[in-house]
């Protein structure tokens, strides 16, 4: 994995971790500036505001937050399982 690819995934990772969501069991990764986020994704328990959060929306927020990091070229979500 190029340098810039595992730079870009941690930053990444930082820019999700903001968001209420139990993230134990997915995957980020970064090649050629294209993110994939993969594995089974929930709203986190007992976080503060998750009652009625909207996990597609977040996701939705998720995908609009990386698009707007200067290396990123796209961002999927394909292959992300949604556990409500």
């Amino acid at each position: 994995m190029p340098l810039e690819d595992k730079q870009l995934r941690r930053r990444c990772e930082r820019e999700i971790a903001k968001f209420p969501l139990d993230l134990t069991r997915t995957n980020v990764r970064a090649l050629n500036n294209i993110i994939y986020l993969e594995g089974r994704i929930r709203i986190m328990r007992g976080s503060a505001g998750a009652s009625g959060a909207n996990l597609d929306k977040l996701i939705e927020n998720i995908r609009d937050v990386l698009m707007q990091m200067s290396d990123v070229r796209e961002v999927n979500v394909s292959n992300l399982i949604r556990d409500y």
